[in-house]
């Protein structure tokens, strides 16, 4: 579905060979909003709010858009990606990738006391990681806040390289509902 907000969809389920027969649908109701977002991808090293550093696709062009509270975001490609604003959000963050070199980088800039909420998982780290290069890094500043629904820190699958780096040295307050 395209991005947006659908309110009381009736969504059905798989009509089999391009004919219409009850029997090989079912109807779904969904009687609040069904919100739908996009997956934005970094394609530069840049501010959160800047719509040169994002995507629609990995490695394209500029989507002239800045993540909201329905997009899913994905910073990889080598970028760092620095929330410079109070109120940044996303509903979920993926730093790192899962395959190649590619790792990504979330920053918070050192004065303004920026934010980001995450309504669900912040995964710091690629999946199925082999390579110190796929990381995913969170880099927390005085002043600044991480909220998150759930963090994910993974590690290599093989060898002894940690591809989740978690950086607070700096200060910083991380709200999460789960830790793993």
């Amino acid at each position: 579905a395209a991005a947006g907000v659908y309110t009381d969809v009736v969504v059905p389920s798989n009509a089999g060979s391009g004919t219409f027969n009850p029997a090989n649908y079912s109807i779904t109701y969904v009687s609040a909003d069904l919100i739908v977002g996009s997956t934005l991808y970094s394609r530069a090293t840049g501010n959160w709010n800047a719509t040169s550093t994002w995507s629609t696709s990995i490695g394209g062009t500029s989507c002239s858009c800045t993540p909201g509270p329905t997009d899913n975001v994905v910073i990889r490609g080598g970028f760092t990606v620095t929330v410079n604003v109070t109120n940044a959000e996303s509903a979920r963050l993926e730093l790192g990738a899962n395959a190649g070199s590619s790792f990504g980088i979330l920053g918070f800039a050192t004065s303004g006391n920026p934010k980001l909420t995450v309504g669900g998982q912040v995964i710091v780290g690629g999946s199925a990681s082999t390579n110190n290069n796929r990381r995913g890094e969170v880099i927390l500043r005085s002043g600044a806040t991480l909220e998150a629904g759930d963090l994910v820190l993974t590690r290599s699958t093989i060898g002894d390289d940690a591809p989740a780096i978690f950086n607070m040295s700096a200060g910083g307050t991380l709200i999460a509902g789960t830790i793993s």
